[in-house]
């Protein structure tokens, strides 16, 4: 096969970890919104390319929408995003947990790069 369409379940991770471990390139990506729920569309297309990495964001959200690209219903699938890691966050505002400081900082983080995404894809729609 030249190319692989494909729909994970939560959670995305391990798909995209396994495909940038293998090199294997992702060409588009879509995210449909229904009933509530968002559903993420992964084309990939075996190569034998170069492994490759991504960030821990990169794995959950995608590595295009984090650029303001992709297809389909980008915005509110980064902002429905962006409140699930900060409902993440306020739990480690209130955690006692070793490692909070270094955690409270990777999601504030990801929260930032996600409004940042969430500006590019409005801009880039004329939203």
């Amino acid at each position: 096969f030249s190319r692989f369409v494909l729909q994970p379940q939560r959670p995305h991770p391990p798909l995209r970890h396994w495909l940038a471990s293998r090199g294997w390139p992702v060409v588009g990506e879509e995210v449909v919104q229904e009933a509530g729920s968002f559903y993420v569309v992964l084309v990939a297309e075996p190569a034998a390319g170069p492994a490759y990495q991504l960030d821990e964001l990169e794995m959950e959200v995608g590595p295009r929408f984090l650029q303001g690209g992709g297809e389909g219903e980008v915005v509110a699938y980064l902002a429905h995003e962006k409140a699930r890691i900060d409902t993440m966050r306020r739990g480690w505002e209130q955690s006692r947990r070793a490692g909070r400081e270094q955690r409270l900082r990777a999601l504030e983080t990801a929260c930032r790069r996600l409004e940042e995404a969430m500006a590019r894809a409005k801009s880039e729609r004329g939203v």
